[in-house]
């Protein structure tokens, strides 16, 4: 099969089963098997033909080796939950390199046929909605709802001619995750209409233009968001009793200083690894008692992804801050529609990390697919009519 078709093949299947019919079908290893699949299929040409590999994809490899042999060295979990958390790890830079290295160049007829696809399932998301059984389908509080119409809203953009009608209708798509009622979801939207009917040009970070802009965005968006902010990380942290998601932040820190320079390894914590097998740090650092991060309920275990980067240490966060930081150099280069997606995605993955998973879950792999595929494309000359 072309890569092309591949490709076409897999979104057909990721977007309705991998985001809208997730949870109601409980089709939890739906991205790990499609993730697979992705894996299987780059192996295949890359042993088929003599395409050269990136050298970042090779030292991505050894470190994830490095990583796993100092998690079974350091010993701290046992090795259902290392290799449990090896493959949530791995998952959505696996969909970023495989994507990068394969290329997919899609034809006309095909951007067409996901457009309309994505179409279809926008209309059938509007009446889960207007039949109020959006908590059937996306759970609660809605989190999977916003970041699927980001999703398809941004596929639906990069699918179609820079023009500003097919623009208004993909930020009109992106308008349905307001019905989510999540803060991080309208900080991203209000970032969003920004980027896509405002700046006209690529941002200049040390420019004063921007920083004025940036502090006027920081002051609006923690005016949004101050209820969860101010109850998380302020009352949170001096709540005696200790609220899960703050305590899990906090002691990433300690982690850190205790596990200096690579962390505590795989599987030890804030993530479904920890959880699902009960990891002796939590014991360690008295986290046992805390609601929602017991044995017994251990819920909000794996509730945000910023503190699972002290697994790594210092030396894993310096990894991932130089991955980020290439992808943002990459982004620059291309032409401004990419460069509207691929900041809105890095954006849009970046505080969804603060307070959720979702950038080691099913709804993570699609954004990392599409950065790979924007960087790639350099150019955009698909008529859509």
């Amino acid at each position: 099969m072309r890569i092309n078709q591949f490709y076409t093949c897999f979104l057909f299947i990721f977007f309705p089963f991998g985001l809208i019919l997730y949870d109601f079908f409980n089709l939890q290893y739906i991205d790990e098997i499609l993730i697979l699949i992705l894996v299987l299929y780059t192996s295949i040409h890359i042993i088929g033909t003599n395409k050269q590999i990136n050298k970042e994809i090779y030292y991505f490899t050894a470190i994830i080796i490095f990583y796993l042999i100092y998690s079974f060295y350091i010993g701290i979990t046992n090795g259902k939950a290392i290799l449990l958390d090896l493959q949530q790890q791995i998952k959505p830079y696996a969909a970023f390199y495989c994507t990068y290295y394969l290329n997919p160049t899609f034809t006309q007829k095909q951007k067409l046929i996901l457009n309309r696809f994505i179409n279809l399932l926008v209309l059938l998301i509007i009446g889960i909605i207007l039949t109020g059984n959006a908590q059937t389908y996306f759970g609660a509080p809605l989190a999977a709802l916003a970041t699927t119409m980001s999703t398809l809203a941004l596929y639906y953009y990069f699918f179609s001619p820079a023009k500003n009608r097919f623009k208004k209708k993909s930020f009109l798509i992106m308008s349905l995750g307001l019905f989510s009622g999540k803060s991080k979801f309208m900080s991203e939207y209000i970032i969003t209409a920004y980027l896509f009917f405002i700046k006209k040009t690529k941002i200049t970070i040390l420019s004063p233009k921007f920083i004025i802009l940036l502090s006027i965005f920081t002051i609006l968006i923690s005016y949004i968001i101050w209820d969860k902010l101010n109850y998380y990380f302020i009352e949170g942290l001096q709540n005696s009793e200790g609220i899960a998601r703050p305590l899990l932040y906090k002691t990433s820190f300690e982690i850190l200083k205790d596990y200096f320079p690579f962390g505590s390894g795989f599987g030890t914590f804030c993530n479904e690894a920890s959880r699902s097998v009960y990891s002796p740090l939590y014991y360690n650092y008295n986290l046992q008692d805390v609601w929602g991060l017991s044995p017994d309920f251990p819920a909000f275990a794996a509730d945000c992804f910023y503190p699972t980067l002290s697994q790594f240490g210092i030396v894993g966060i310096i990894f991932f801050v130089l991955f980020w930081r290439k992808r943002y150099v990459q982004i620059k280069n291309c032409i401004q529609k990419n460069y509207i997606i691929g900041i809105t995605i890095i954006i849009t993955l970046l505080l969804e990390s603060i307070a959720d998973t979702s950038y080691l879950s099913n709804r993570g792999i699609p954004f990392f697919i599409l950065l790979a595929l924007t960087i790639k494309t350099q150019s955009n000359r698909l008529i859509i009519k």
